[in-house]
């Protein structure tokens, strides 16, 4: 199927290279409860993280990232990363249910990333798995994977665990906008260091579509 989405399915991608190269990123209390991204708002993670909202067009993405600590304390050793982001579907595409749409963005991103791994060899892709779940009465399109990549010589090699999950609102079938959720954590290979997916959750619960 040709791609149909407002914005191409380079996502996971992107978020793969924003946890390597976003360590550096400035971690601040968030004050606010409430973060709006003018179509929607989410309530913030209860902790410290760093923030913030980009917009392209109509795709909007908003990105709460904090350090990640070992099960035995220390330094931080990575880095936990939840995402927001509101996206849609093109002309051609409006005859789709919400089914169709949303296994052509997860299949997509599938095929992307190992097309990406079989052309350039610079990670491994492992253990993906797509599913239908529920979270706070939300039906909820999951893909679930897990990514190997070498990071530089000093560190070795580094793993990510995500969760992409896709929300098809009452409204899709009249605006053809939904939203997408993603969980994911960095560590070096071998670090012992715990995968708690359920951080995302009080997120997904707090989203309000203003104007839908």
């Amino acid at each position: 199927m040709k791609h149909i989405m407002i914005i191409s399915g380079k996502l996971i991608l992107i978020i793969l290279f924003l946890f390597i190269f976003s360590c550096a990123t400035t971690q601040q209390e968030i004050k606010i409860p409430i973060v709006d991204a003018d179509y929607f708002t989410v309530e913030a993670p209860h902790g410290t993280w760093a923030y913030k909202v980009d917009k392209q067009m109509e795709f909007i993405i908003i990105s709460f990232e904090k350090y990640k600590h070992s099960t035995l304390g220390g330094p931080g050793i990575g880095s936990i990363l939840i995402q927001v982001f509101r996206n849609g579907v093109k002309q051609e595409g409006w005859h789709l249910s919400e089914e169709e749409v949303a296994d052509d963005f997860r299949n997509q991103e599938e095929n992307i990333m190992r097309f990406e791994r079989g052309t350039k060899g610079k990670y491994n892709l492992k253990d993906v798995k797509k599913d239908i779940t529920t979270i706070g009465g939300k039906k909820l399109y999951r893909m679930s994977y897990k990514v190997n990549f070498p990071y530089n010589i000093k560190e070795g090699w580094k793993v990510i665990n995500a969760v992409l999950y896709l929300y098809f609102p009452p409204e899709f079938k009249e605006n053809h906008i939904f939203y997408g959720f993603i969980f994911s954590e960095s560590h070096p290979k071998g670090a012992l260091v715990t995968f708690d997916v359920g951080l995302i959750y009080p997120v997904i619960n707090s989203l309000r579509i203003k104007n839908p």
